[in-house]
């Protein structure tokens, strides 16, 4: 008997003896089976798949937000600069104009009290509390016109802080 002899391997290798019409018939149930499982994977979503969707709806949500607030932080920093830039525009054509008025009212202020017969250093003293005055006003003034410019409500609604609420005073 050679090695390749069917009846000696017989016993390694054995097949169940299925009639020839069966075994087509097991193939046909096999690939049934098969079909039946794909349709009913069809069916029911996967779990990690139905996952993986949700969280990729999360990342373009949070994505289009980050964009959105970007957005809005370049339009709101490009308005706060060129109203930075109008308000400090102003104040220096203010302060110029104002400085050449003011230094021309101070000398014939000061000549006509020294020419009214006030001593010299009262009329010092009158000048120096009404330029104290008058530099009191100009910073509440620039004070108030700096404060309106601020970009606080346009952070927080990029890093979703809540804003703060204004006093009412």
């Amino acid at each position: 008997m050679s090695p390749t002899d069917p009846k000696k391997n017989s016993a390694a290798h054995t097949e169940p003896d299925i009639p020839a019409g069966q075994h087509n018939a097991s193939i046909a149930d096999t690939a049934e089976t098969i079909e039946q499982r794909s349709i009913t994977q069809l069916a029911e979503p996967d779990p990690l798949s139905s996952l993986l969707a949700s969280l990729e709806t999360l990342w373009q949500q949070y994505r289009d937000r980050w964009v959105a607030g970007s957005n809005l932080l370049a339009a709101d920093c490009r308005l706060s600069l060129r109203a930075l830039a109008s308000t400090l525009m102003v104040a220096l054509a203010f302060f110029a104009v104002f400085t050449c008025l003011w230094i021309g009212v101070n000398v014939f202020a000061t000549y006509g009290l020294i020419q009214a017969g006030l001593h010299w250093t009262l009329t010092g003293l009158a000048i120096i509390g009404v330029n104290t005055i008058v530099l009191w006003w100009l910073k509440s003034t620039i004070h108030s016109l700096t404060s309106e410019i601020s970009i606080t409500r346009t952070l927080d609604s990029v890093f979703s802080h809540q804003p703060k609420e204004e006093s009412q005073s």
